[in-house]
């Protein structure tokens, strides 16, 4: 559903982007058309209607050339997968995440499933399909109704009505297959078909003309057919439908309807000179002519009922003169005028097309070459252009230590809700002001002097800004929902923006040039807080914090710490059950803390702590031959466990030491279920998750079970996940 809503934005973005330009240009065109027809002192219908045919032209090529192609991509096929696929780091178990999905196909990243909203160009995308909709049902229902009409109406092969026709087109020259027909529908003459015309007469009306009057008739209709207009006036309601909101386009079908009977009516009286004859015909029809054929896609006889009196009137004044040649040659030359002034017009709609197509669904560039290259993993794209709708589908993104200077592109991830680029060298932030939906950003060790591009990304909860040159966070002062924040390692001295960031529970604010930290006593959920080396000699905010107790820690050290900070304030916190210690990261053995939060996990229980992950060499590179394969086809992977209930160091070392005895039991436990798999059912995407759950349910069993209990027979630790990275299969 997040998907096509995003798409739904796009369409709406691109058709305000196009339409918008598109109508102005329509407009200017359709008032220019009178000028020219008055300053060419044009009076032929048939040249006048070119002139406002080509009002109708432009748009209905420029919409269907310049749409977008990929609108819907799910419904483009799927593209094929090499021999050789590459799946890098899943997250783990996402029924147990709030709002984390698994990708678990070979070209797709990991999918975090959090709803994007319907902005306001979805609303007018939204809108206009919902309109065209309609108007597409009536476009539809017309065009049932005349093939309705060509089935239930009696071809005339022989009688006056036939003898008429054939005296029609011998006088107008048509060598075209033209049939009639009469049905009881019909209230007037009408011309159906493009491809295989058929003119249905009223069967009533065929005894009240006679039979000159209706041979005049079938010239007008006869006339219609040599000029094809069945089709003029099927891509012209086609234009209608999609632009309906424009007054200048149902005024310029309006006039080519009308342009169109009067060069009828011009051929009609220039072919037999009657002029008497066919104005009574005319009258005669449109008198018995009712409602019914003004829904119809079809030409009918006296059709434009508002302009049948001057139709009379200028065929009974015998105004209809020939067109000469001068006024042939004028045409031409005003038309290609008229054509080559919209040009320009059209060359920079095309551009203005292009950047469109550039920002929704088009070619997306990255300035730096290392941040294409993890892009291009991750979507599993390595060579060819990278589409919008690509990176779109990417959540969660890890690319630290890759030596990245430029974010310049990644304001295309709209989707984005995790951006990892620690220890690189990137300076400016601009580029993330645009991702509006990013809730997890690692900044740690880069070059960044100024943040405020992040005042736009308000969904942040954890910021890592660490070892940076960083002196003014104001930035951060509307940053409402963070929970964690690393500001450790800057120049930071005034920390006032932090005063409002009520959400905040873990802070890192070491090795800086503090002096005040009252601001620090309205965050009541604040649980840990490193203030090392900084200058503070007054901890009175800290006593005023109420939320300071039981399970908090605060790193002091290397402060000029006043008498009564240390007499007074200090010893009434450590009464209230704050705890003092050396907050830094944590790595032991082979298992490690997400993220390096453990820098909060001392010997301490600590309330909430991101996940603790288990890794051994021997699970580093397991090789397995899938279910149905032989030795040529093989999968290789590594593997990291989820484990629960740890939350303290020395805990986090006993996992370390059991785990590690098990290594070689939870190597062949992972083998002996990836080994029953077929590799379409390791690919598929559902079929990942199940995997996963299998090897939980395996190693609970088969490893949990033999290490320590606690009291009432549980299991001291749990495996919670399994997190599989660097599949390749071959």
């Amino acid at each position: 559903m997040t998907l096509w809503i995003e798409v739904l934005n796009d369409f709406g973005r691109w058709l305000y982007t196009h339409l918008w330009p598109l109508s102005i240009e329509l407009a200017i065109l359709a008032l220019a058309v009178p000028v020219v027809l008055y300053l060419l002192r044009l009076k032929s219908p048939g040249l006048r209607y070119l002139f406002w045919g080509l009002v109708l032209i432009k748009p209905l090529v420029s919409f269907f050339v310049a749409s977008p192609v990929s609108l819907y991509p799910a419904m483009l096929p799927r593209q094929e997968v090499d021999r050789v696929a590459v799946v890098r780091e899943y997250d783990v178990f996402p029924e147990r995440r709030e709002g984390v999905v698994a990708a678990s196909e070979a070209n797709a990243a990991i999918a975090v499933g959090r709803e994007i909203d319907l902005d306001r160009y979805g609303m007018i995308g939204l809108a206009w399909l919902v309109v065209v909709g309609l108007w597409g049902l009536r476009f539809v229902s017309g065009c049932s109704l005349v093939l309705f009409l060509r089935k239930t109406a009696t071809t005339q092969l022989e009688g006056p009505l036939h003898t008429a026709l054939d005296e029609a087109a011998r006088t107008c020259g048509l060598r075209r297959k033209v049939s009639v027909a009469v049905s009881e529908l019909v209230h007037g003459p009408v011309l159906t078909g493009i491809l295989r015309p058929v003119i249905i007469f009223p069967r009533r009306m065929t005894t009240a003309l006679s039979a000159e009057q209706l041979k005049l008739i079938f010239l007008h209709e006869l006339a219609h057919v040599r000029r094809i207009d069945n089709l003029a006036l099927f891509l012209q309601r086609a234009v209608e439908m999609l632009l309906f909101f424009h007054p200048a386009v149902w005024i310029c079908g309006r006039m080519m309807r009308r342009e169109a009977e009067r060069a009828c009516d011009d051929a009609v009286v220039t072919a037999t000179g009657r002029h008497l004859q066919y104005a009574d015909g005319l009258a005669r029809v449109a008198e018995a002519r009712q409602e019914l054929t003004g829904r119809l896609l079809v030409n009918a006889f006296a059709a434009a009922e508002s302009d049948l009196s001057t139709r009379v009137r200028r065929i009974l004044d015998k105004r209809i003169v020939p067109t000469s040649v001068r006024s042939r040659v004028l045409a031409l030359v005003g038309l290609g005028l008229f054509a080559f002034l919209g040009l320009p017009m059209a060359i920079a709609q095309d551009g203005r097309e292009k950047k469109a197509e550039t920002e929704i669904r088009g070619v997306v560039t990255f300035a730096d070459p290392q941040l294409e290259a993890v892009i291009r993993e991750v979507v599993g794209k390595p060579e060819g252009e990278l589409l919008a709708i690509d990176v779109r589908r990417i959540f969660v993104l890890h690319a630290p230590g890759q030596k990245i200077e430029r974010l310049d592109g990644i304001e295309h991830l709209t989707m984005a809700q995790t951006l990892d680029f620690r220890e690189n060298e990137i300076e400016d932030l601009s580029p993330l002001a645009h991702l509006k939906h990013l809730r997890r950003l690692f900044l740690s060790q880069n070059r960044i002097r100024e943040i405020g591009a992040l005042k736009e990304v308000v969904a942040l909860t954890k910021l890592y800004l660490d070892r940076n040159e960083i002196d003014d966070i104001a930035p951060l002062a509307g940053l409402g929902e963070l929970e964690i924040l690393r500001l450790d390692w800057n120049r930071i001295g005034n920390i006032s923006p932090l005063a409002k960031l009520f959400a905040l529970r873990w802070l890192r604010l070491d090795v800086n040039r503090i002096t005040d930290i009252a601001p620090l006593a309205t965050l009541v959920h604040l649980q840990a807080v490193g203030l090392t080396g900084n200058r503070i000699d007054d901890i009175s905010a800290l006593v005023d914090n109420s939320g300071m107790g039981a399970g908090a820690i605060v790193n002091l050290s290397d402060n000029p710490l006043g008498r009564k900070a240390i007499e007074e304030d200090w010893p009434a916190l450590v009464q209230r059950g704050v705890a003092e210690g050396e907050i830094q990261p944590i790595l032991t053995g082979s298992g490690e803390f997400m993220d390096e939060i453990s820098f909060f996990l001392l010997d301490n229980e600590v309330r909430e702590q991101e996940p603790y992950f288990f890794r051994h060499d021997e699970l580093t590179s397991m090789v397995v031959n899938p279910a149905g394969t032989n030795a040529e086809r093989f999968m290789m992977f590594s593997v990291q466990l989820e484990i629960g209930n740890v939350a303290t160091v020395a805990e986090a070392k006993e996992v370390d030491a059991q785990l590690g005895q098990y290594a070689s039991l939870i190597k062949a436990t992972l083998t002996e279920v990836m080994r029953a798999k077929t590799i379409e059912q390791i690919q598929q995407d559902p079929g990942f998750k199940k995997i996963r759950r299998e090897m939980q349910e395996a190693l609970q069993v088969k490893v949990m079970g033999r290490i320590g209990k606690r009291e009432g027979g549980r299991g001291k630790i749990e495996i919670r996940g399994v997190v599989i990275s660097d599949l390749i299969i071959q």
